[in-house]
């Protein structure tokens, strides 16, 4: 498991809107994911699929009030360890699975990474983490798969 990577030159991708939250991206950052997979649109060019929330919708009010773009996570990309984890999150959704498809999309992407594509944080027990994009990245072009869910 590599912590933290010191690539040269090395830059998040929104590093401008990162610098401005405290604490962001988060320190104990991880490149240890190989394959991961993401809830993707039908159109695989759907801007959706490629950026974070705080790009698709920045004036986005959370929970709590706050402007999403206050937000260190919705400048990351969500993803999952497994398909099966994307399918649990739809089962999880219950009678709400069809509105959260039509926002998050109703095909998914599996994507490998390398350690130079990015940082994730530790996937939690829904197999579920944030991938901070290295600013060269581009999903497009790590996608080994796209299917409908």
């Amino acid at each position: 498991m590599t912590l933290n990577p010191s690539h040269v030159g090395w830059r998040h991708k929104y590093s401008a809107e990162l610098a401005k939250i405290k604490n962001c991206p988060p320190r104990d950052l991880q490149t240890s994911i190989t394959e991961a997979y993401r809830f993707a649109m039908a159109d695989i060019n759907h801007r959706n699929n490629v950026l974070p929330v705080a790009k698709i919708k920045p004036d986005r009010v959370l929970p709590n009030g706050g402007p999403i773009v206050e937000c260190c996570v919705a400048f990351s990309l969500s993803m999952y360890v497994s398909l099966g984890d994307i399918r649990r999150k739809l089962e999880m959704a219950g009678d709400t699975a069809p509105l959260m498809m039509k926002r998050l999309g109703n095909h998914y992407v599996k994507v490998l990474l390398k350690d130079s594509d990015g940082q994730h944080t530790n996937p939690n027990r829904y197999g579920h983490f944030e991938f901070f994009e290295r600013d060269q990245f581009n999903l497009l072009d790590s996608i080994t798969e796209f299917q409908p869910i």
